[in-house]
């Protein structure tokens, strides 16, 4: 969901109700907890958590929003379902699957969404709603040896070519002076992108719902997803796939829009702790003539993800939550690349491997005297995984990733 800071579900402005809506109080008797912290999530704002403790003070154009979606569980006939064989095609179509170093990502379900806002209600054209359900899987594969995974993803969401983001987002998201090129082949920069969670949640990792978390180990909210691992015990191989459940939405946004998605899997228990297994991208934009088109799901990393999301975490790692709660901190790889000829000393073979420009490099030790050499591995292109030493003379062909 973009979870939670721009418009992901709900959309900024509540839908209207009928006059005999229930009130603010009467809306929070009619939901159970979770259900009212969906629609916090939805509505990217912390004073519907305002309803569980006392409705009378929960924010009113809210309120209506949670009466809308108890009238439309208990007293609306449900929507026109589609035929067996156009469901079967639709799901058909929604499966995706895609292979980083770390396992397998697939979808369970990615079906676009259009002219449905964030309550799942039909709504005119006109209202311009735009978006995607996914439900994101991570398999891992044999080279993991981890306790625990979680997912954890960036988010990005424009409207008529701007940014579209509250304050509370704002503070953590990448600034347009620092924002670099997106590589989406569309001309987009990472201009907001930042770590998707609550303003009142310090646990960057999806699944996890705790305005009191301390740690990447916490346990997961099923309604958002789940942690995976895979790692053997004395019982034998232990292995659970790690999931995410997804939204993203927003209103006025058939044309020059977008919500772009990036999902990595980091290890946080076990012999691989804070290991990153790869990431990928997922999402939706409209361009200038209205085109709506659902993003392919589709590899951005092998294994460390992106410059954006290693931006977005370092911006996260040094904030709070609303609460004040320091952030749990992610893990931030030095990587650099490669801006001019750099061989990579191997033990095995003997002779130095050629890199090309632009290769990305994990610095597992840096340049220091007295020492000659320094310690990388690449992590993605063709030479991904190997690892070896750079000699001094060569080191100043390396620059930061967002140089």
């Amino acid at each position: 969901m973009e979870r939670r800071q721009d418009e992901h579900h709900a959309g900024n402005a509540a839908p209207e109700v009928a006059p005999e809506a229930a009130g603010p109080g009467e809306v929070a008797r009619g939901f159970d907890p979770g259900s009212i912290l969906a629609m916090q999530r939805s509505a990217g704002n912390a004073a519907v958590s305002g309803l569980l403790p006392n409705a009378a003070q929960a924010d009113h154009s809210l309120a209506r929003a949670l009466a809308r979606t108890a009238q439309e569980r208990t007293g609306r006939q449900p929507l026109p379902q589609p035929s067996p064989a156009r469901l079967l095609r639709s799901r058909m179509r929604a499966l995706a699957r895609v292979a980083t170093s770390g396992g397998d990502w697939s979808t369970d379900q990615y079906d676009a969404t259009k002219d449905i806002d964030g309550n799942g209600t039909k709504r005119p054209a006109a209202d311009g709603w735009r978006g995607v359900d996914i439900k994101l899987k991570f398999k891992p594969n044999a080279t993991v040896d981890a306790e625990l995974i979680g997912l954890t993803q960036t988010a990005q969401s424009y409207k008529g070519g701007s940014p579209n983001i509250l304050p509370a987002a704002a503070s953590r998201a990448i600034p347009a002076a620092d924002a670099k090129p997106l590589n989406t082949g569309a001309g987009e920069t990472d201009e907001s992108a930042h770590i998707d969670q609550s303003s009142t949640n310090p646990n960057p990792l999806y699944a996890v719902e705790n305005a009191t978390s301390t740690s990447l180990t916490d346990p997961a909210r099923a309604f958002f997803g789940q942690h995976g691992w895979h790692y053997k015990n004395a019982a034998g191989q232990q292995k659970q796939d790690a999931k995410l459940d997804d939204t993203p939405r927003t209103s006025r946004s058939d044309k020059n829009s977008r919500q772009i998605f990036e999902t990595t899997a980091l290890a946080t228990k076990g012999t691989q702790a804070g290991t990153y297994y790869g990431s990928v991208r997922w999402g939706w934009r409209t361009d200038a003539a209205g085109a709506y088109t659902k993003l392919p799901l589709e590899k951005v990393s092998d294994g460390i993800p992106s410059s954006t999301f290693l931006k977005s975490a370092e911006i996260w790692n040094a904030g709070k939550a609303s609460g004040g709660a320091a952030n749990v901190k992610l893990p931030v790889p030095e990587v650099k690349k490669t801006s001019g000829p750099v061989s990579l000393l191997q033990a095995i073979p003997l002779a130095p491997l050629a890199l090309p420009v632009g290769t990305r490099l994990h610095v597992l030790t840096t340049m220091a005297m007295p020492a000659l050499t320094a310690q990388v591995r690449v992590i993605d292109g063709p030479n991904n995984g190997a690892s070896g030493e750079i000699e001094s003379a060569e080191w100043g062909n390396l620059v930061g990733e967002r140089t």
